[in-house]
């Protein structure tokens, strides 16, 4: 996963390049996925579900759901993740919470 992410990276142009580490790293494990990941630089994630953000919460690491975000995940969400925002009742749900948004 490393050397596929450094290739993608490279062919990005100087983009962001994130990783997605879902279904718990693709069965590779998703904190050692991670922890590697990191090690080699990358500083953006995507899980599917707030579950999966909230196993690797204590890495430090940015985290994006792309589940979005529903009224019952707003309670239990880590600090480090923020959602992929896929409606207009989200993106309201996320500013009322007092959720940032990135620019």
């Amino acid at each position: 996963m490393v050397a596929n992410w450094r290739l993608l990276r490279e062919m990005s142009g100087g983009a962001a390049c994130g990783a997605a580490i879902k279904a718990d790293g693709y069965g590779l494990g998703a904190r050692e996925v991670v922890q590697r990941l990191a090690g080699a630089g990358c500083r953006d994630f995507f899980v599917a579900t707030w579950r999966e953000a909230r196993a690797v919460a204590d890495l430090g690491v940015s985290v994006s759901v792309l589940h979005g975000v529903r009224d019952a995940d707003m309670a239990d969400r880590p600090a480090t993740a923020r959602p992929v925002l896929n409606t207009v009742e989200q993106v309201r749900r996320w500013r009322d919470s007092g959720g940032a948004c990135a620019t």
